[in-house]
């Protein structure tokens, strides 16, 4: 039973490459189908991709590599660290979207401003919150959203999934002491 922490690293950078590959093609045709900003029903489709790999992921690791037995710590390290890896490639490909089609930065603008009116704040504060919004639009910013919303959208899907495949190895004292009573 190898346990060190280079075969968890490697398992989470090979599902979390399964997830990123998924998240680039996802993204792709989010963009391509005009929905990148407002996904709809298809985001019910990435979640439950990402509760798929997820749970291929831990539960391979903890049959194949780690002898069958997963505590609910580390089938939550290990969920995370997926979404670590898998991250970096989906704020990747928002990057590379925003920077090939600079329209995506206006068209984002133009829904937050939108928003901003339907709340009805008067047109300064509109006008002072636009200047904000738009370093919030930039490539950068919208690609370190995405990563970082990766991320915390992993680790709560991992919080779910590493309780349903934890599996503590079995305490023979405990057994025994059961046993007496």
């Amino acid at each position: 039973m190898e346990n060190s922490s280079n075969s968890v690293t490697k398992w989470a950078m090979t599902y979390g490459l399964y997830l990123g590959v998924f998240h680039i093609i996802f993204n792709v045709i989010l963009y391509l189908t005009n929905h990148l900003f407002n996904p709809g029903y298809y985001s019910y489709i990435s979640t439950a991709v990402v509760i798929w790999i997820t749970w291929s992921g831990l539960v391979k690791y903890r049959d194949g590599v780690n002898g069958g037995f997963m505590k609910y710590g580390q089938g939550l390290g290990l969920g995370v660290l997926i979404s670590v890896f898998s991250g970096i490639f989906a704020a990747a490909t928002m990057y590379i979207i925003m920077k090939f089609d600079g329209s995506l930065s206006d068209q984002m603008l133009d829904l937050m401003i939108e928003e901003v009116e339907r709340s009805g704040l008067s047109g300064d504060m509109v006008d002072s919150m636009e200047k904000m919004y738009k370093i919030m639009v930039s490539p950068g910013v919208v690609a370190l959203s995405a990563y970082i919303s990766k991320i915390f959208g992993g680790a709560f899907i991992s919080l779910i999934v590493a309780a349903f495949v934890k599996k503590n190895p079995e305490n023979g004292f405990y057994d025994a002491v059961k046993d007496v009573e």
